[in-house]
């Protein structure tokens, strides 16, 4: 939970979450709402790497030819949100 916290009080000190963009001029609609958006962004740090690897094939080859790479990403990140969801209490349908 202070992993969380500490995401929390970062993302308010700099900007605040808003429709999966950042948006210093919109507060969410809720804290929960806060929540969820910082957890999708953990979820992506936690992909980083399959991340850069869609990013460096499709710099160096066709879209289809990175199908594999793609998957692997929404597979990471599939997971980890789950995972942080289940872990934080936050649900996307509350």
């Amino acid at each position: 939970m202070d992993e969380l916290m500490e995401k929390l009080d970062n993302a308010f000190s700099k900007n605040v979450f808003v429709r999966g963009r950042l948006n210093s001029s919109v507060e969410p609609k809720s804290d929960k709402d806060l929540i969820r958006y910082v957890v999708k962004a953990m979820a992506m740090e936690a992909c980083a790497e399959e991340n850069k690897a869609v990013h460096r094939c499709m710099k160096q080859s066709w879209f289809s030819a990175c199908s594999v790479k793609q998957r692997e990403y929404w597979n990471c990140y599939r997971k980890a949100t789950i995972r942080l969801r289940k872990e934080y209490g936050v649900y996307l349908d509350d």
